[in-house]
């Protein structure tokens, strides 16, 4: 969802004519962002630091070699982001080999193609909500998988297409086992307590008018995911 990969896109006839079906578009928030240039799109560091100051210096010059050699991205330029989402922009550029047809993620690019559709938009977490859940990470934990991101590009490229295989074959419970393992402590923030927030929300907004929900494909499968849950509520949960 996140991504503008061709495995991404690959069901994009199917997929428009769902979302001509429903009234409103929902993505994980609200895309909309105001053209004034006022909106960062990098949430940075607590405290005005910069993450050459998180690492020694050796660390951070390992760090850069890696990035600029293997992707040919310089982080210098964004060490005062958070590295959470550091290593999310980072994990992106590792998908560029896969093919973008988009210059925008499938869900910006769906927000998009709502809006000229003259469908209402809405955002089912607001991004405030997604700041705060960033927050509830350990600063040290983010740079720590950042660094071992750096350390081991080759198994990370390896994972991201691995996750492109599962994508194209439409398999949400293999997507949520793999990244599952690979939240590892923070797959409770990350996943667990949004996909509670997510579900209840898409109950009762899909009470109000038909909606086309757009979420990332880790947040369905799983005792814990938002599918079990609507299910729990009664919902007709149908894969198509």
């Amino acid at each position: 969802m996140h991504s503008n990969t061709e495995a991404a896109f690959s069901r994009m006839e199917k997929i428009q004519a769902f979302l001509l079906e429903c009234s409103a578009f929902a993505a994980e928030y609200a895309l909309e962002f105001p053209d004034d240039g006022a909106t960062d799109p990098w949430i940075r560091i607590p405290g005005g630091k910069t993450l050459d100051q998180l690492v020694t210096p050796k660390t951070y010059a390992r760090m850069q070699r890696a990035f600029k050699r293997y992707l040919g991205f310089d982080i210098h330029p964004y060490r005062e982001a958070l590295p959470l989402l550091l290593a999310q922009f980072i994990h992106e550029r590792l998908l560029r080999p896969f093919g973008q047809v988009s210059d925008f993620p499938l869900d910006q690019y769906l927000w998009e193609f709502a809006k000229e559709q003259d469908k209402t938009l809405l955002g089912i977490e607001t991004l405030e909500e997604q700041i705060r859940v960033l927050e509830k990470i350990p600063l040290s934990q983010q740079v720590q998988n950042l660094v071992q991101l750096s350390r081991n590009i080759g198994g990370h490229r390896r994972q991201a297409m691995r996750t492109v295989r599962l994508y194209a074959e439409g398999d949400p419970v293999k997507i949520y086992r793999s990244t599952r393992k690979k939240s590892g402590a923070v797959r409770k923030t990350l996943l667990f307590d949004r996909n509670r927030i997510m579900a209840e929300r898409i109950l009762r907004m899909s009470a109000i008018q038909p909606t086309f929900f757009a979420i990332g494909a880790a947040h369905l499968a799983g005792e814990k995911g938002v599918l079990r849950l609507l299910k729990h509520q009664g919902c007709l949960v149908k894969g198509v």
